[in-house]
């Protein structure tokens, strides 16, 4: 059989791109087809473009087209539209990332201006990550080009580190009037600052030089993921049906590929013969197994004690298993799980 997804191609938008592709869409990248937006112009020069069907885009999206005042930080992954509310960072980030180099006007676009002016494929998969103005963004797509968004990725934030943004409720009220379901948070949490030192009251009164999973960190931010899983969209051609199965494939949900393509396969929007190899696809970008997760009755019962004994060993003499895990679709250490 001819290789199925040879010729299906997700269109997305990565806004906030300065970073290059995100890890967990790169195992899919011959499948996309990225419009990378990045307004900081030396972010844009860096190294950064080096994967193939990726057309950079050197501005920024906004709430409307024209000029807008962009701020302009010393960490420059924070540079945002909104100015950084200093007296909610100071307790949480080092001076050094939120301090504010300059104010510049740059011209910004909306994004249905965009995708209008520059004749761009309006995109199924979307990834926001521009410190605050995600909710600006979205709002300025108009009613003509939702229809054909399947999935989006956002930055939250729960804490208003930006003076005046929206946080995380407002986004997740938006999103979810549009028809999207809310499936994933990937968290950003911080132990509490004092004078521009991390950790500092773990350090001083405690003894801590780091944080660990019994020392509770405020929750500040993080990543939303948002699909839309109505059936009018699922099944609504073959092709729409495999970009499915590749959305959730890009986030780790296999049971939801295996169901998905099991419904297709009833409601004949694939073949049988499409299905199997499908099916086999799906296996074969899947984790496998250990061994003892294979396994059942009194040999798992003894694989699991026997696991859990060594976990609490290593926790005893303070031994650490690995620094960074997997953990759906990224990977995170604690106190950002």
């Amino acid at each position: 059989m001819i290789e199925i997804f040879d010729d299906i191609f997700l269109h997305c938008a990565d806004i906030g791109a300065r970073s290059g592709l995100s890890e967990h869409w790169k195992s899919y990248k011959k499948n996309l087809k990225v419009d990378a937006f990045e307004p900081d112009q030396s972010a844009f020069d860096g190294g950064a473009r080096t994967i193939n069907n990726i057309t950079w885009l050197p501005f920024g999206l906004a709430s409307k087209t024209g000029k807008h005042k962009f701020y302009l930080l010393k960490g420059r992954s924070g540079s945002s539209l909104y100015p950084v509310n200093e007296e909610i960072l100071k307790n949480y980030t080092a001076r050094s990332y939120w301090e504010l180099e300059k104010i510049i006007e740059i011209d910004f676009y909306s994004f249905s201006d965009c995708i209008n002016k520059f004749n761009r494929e309006v995109p199924e998969l979307i990834k926001l990550d521009t410190q605050g103005s995600e909710l600006d963004i979205l709002q300025s797509l108009g009613n003509e080009h939702w229809d054909n968004i399947l999935c989006i990725e956002t930055e939250i934030e729960f804490e208003e580190l930006y003076k005046n943004q929206p946080l995380f409720s407002d986004i997740d009220q938006f999103l979810r009037s549009k028809g999207f379901t809310l499936f994933d948070i990937r968290t950003h949490r911080s132990y509490l600052m004092e004078d521009n030192k991390r950790n500092y009251y773990l350090r001083k009164y405690l003894s801590f030089e780091t944080g660990r999973h019994d020392l509770s960190a405020k929750l500040l931010a993080g990543d939303a993921l948002y699909i839309r899983i109505d059936n009018k969209y699922l099944f609504r051609t073959k092709e729409t049906t495999l970009k499915y199965v590749l959305i959730f494939l890009i986030y780790h949900y296999y049971d939801y590929a295996i169901r998905l393509i099991l419904n297709a396969r009833e409601r004949s929007v694939i073949t049988s013969s499409e299905f199997e190899y499908i099916l086999s696809f799906i296996k074969s970008k899947s984790p496998k197994p250990r061994f003892y997760q294979r396994s059942s009755g009194l040999l798992r019962k003894l694989i699991v004690l026997l696991t859990h004994l060594d976990n609490t060993l290593r926790r005893k003499i303070g031994l650490k298993r690995h620094k960074f895990e997997r953990i759906g679709w990224s990977l995170r250490k604690w106190p950002n799980l």
